[in-house]
């Protein structure tokens, strides 16, 4: 009887290389596992991290972006008082704002609209040139309502035909009545 024992004990006997193997397995199995999820982890807290610093940066570059809409608007008021403006005369002030544009605004268009979005002056086209109505007169009637400068949305420009965001200031005679609106398109 002492047989059956026996022979059971020698099939539960492994082998030295079964032995190693697993051996090799009791050990590989968990550190690979505790690689994968440090790294998952890792990956987790860098994910997070580059959405922190997308989040950061997009608020630094809107604010960046609303002062120098800040600062064209100041220029767009200043250009709004000139004197060769509210004597209409036209001439004269086509080339004071094609020098503000040379100098502060380049790249820009600076135009001159009636309330009814009709252009009185374009500086994307020569002087003299037959100019259309704007199309987009929601920021128009905005300037017209409120007294106060307006940021539009994005639009098709009808002379330029690509995308445009306007700047749209008013032009206010000393009585409160304004006659024109100043837009620049950046």
């Amino acid at each position: 009887m002492s047989m059956p024992g026996g022979a059971k004990r020698s099939r539960l006997r492994l082998s030295l290389r079964a032995r190693l193997a697993l051996l090799l397995l009791a050990v590989v199995v968990p550190l690979t596992a505790f690689t994968v999820l440090r790294r998952y982890h890792d990956y987790r807290n860098e994910l997070a991290a580059a959405g922190q610093k997308t989040l950061e940066l997009s608020r630094s570059l809107g604010i960046a972006i609303e002062k120098d809409i800040e600062g064209r608007i100041a220029t767009l008021v200043v250009l709004a008082q000139a004197n060769s403006l509210a004597e209409s005369r036209l001439d004269r002030f086509r080339e004071r704002v094609d020098s503000v544009i040379y100098e502060q605004l380049p790249g820009s268009h600076i135009l001159l609209l009636r309330p009814d979005g009709q252009q009185v002056l374009n500086t994307r086209v020569p002087d003299g040139t037959p100019l259309p109505a704007r199309v987009n007169l929601a920021t128009i009637r905005r300037v017209m309502e409120t007294g106060r400068p307006a940021v539009s949305e994005v639009f098709i420009g009808v002379t330029a035909k690509r995308p445009l965001v306007s700047i749209d200031v008013p032009v206010k005679r000393p009585d409160g009545f304004i006659p024109f609106i100043l837009s620049l398109n950046p």
